[in-house]
């Protein structure tokens, strides 16, 4: 629900329930920024955005994402995710959930952005912002 000023409120009964609006607000709000973001963890943005240079920077994209491969921030938090107890994956499950139905269902009256992948590589073929979109899972939502 939004209110008159369009700023989202999330009401519910369960803590996985909050945490489902929570996603689904945040891909209405935020969903090429997540896709974005994450993509740059991920040393995937090449894929999208081709081997550019950034700025006045003399790296490129591909340069960038060698480099955030070599760190691992994707292997680490993959390990992370993995250890997380079952109530915190529960609501870390409900909170990928708002975000794909928000980004990948018909509700939103604004133009899906996209997400990114967690485990699993869940692809769709729809490409919307210029970034194809994926499924989110807890360890894509963790990268944030």
């Amino acid at each position: 629900m939004r209110d008159t000023w369009g700023i989202p409120h999330v009401f519910s009964d369960t803590d996985a329930g909050a945490m489902h609006g929570l996603g689904y607000a945040t891909a209405d709000e935020r969903g090429f920024q997540m896709t974005y973001n994450l993509r740059i963890i991920q040393g995937r943005l090449a894929e999208v955005v081709g081997d550019r240079q950034r700025g006045t920077r003399k790296e490129t994209a591909v340069d960038h994402d060698r480099m955030m491969r070599t760190v691992g921030w994707a292997g680490a938090v993959a390990r992370t995710v993995v250890k997380l107890d079952a109530p915190t994956r529960k609501l870390l499950e409900a909170y990928c959930e708002g975000v794909n139905k928000e980004l990948h269902g018909t509700e939103s009256s604004r133009q899906p952005a996209s997400a990114v992948q967690g485990a699993g590589r869940s692809c769709r073929t729809m490409d919307t912002g210029g970034l194809p979109a994926e499924l989110v899972a807890p360890g894509a939502v963790l990268r944030l």
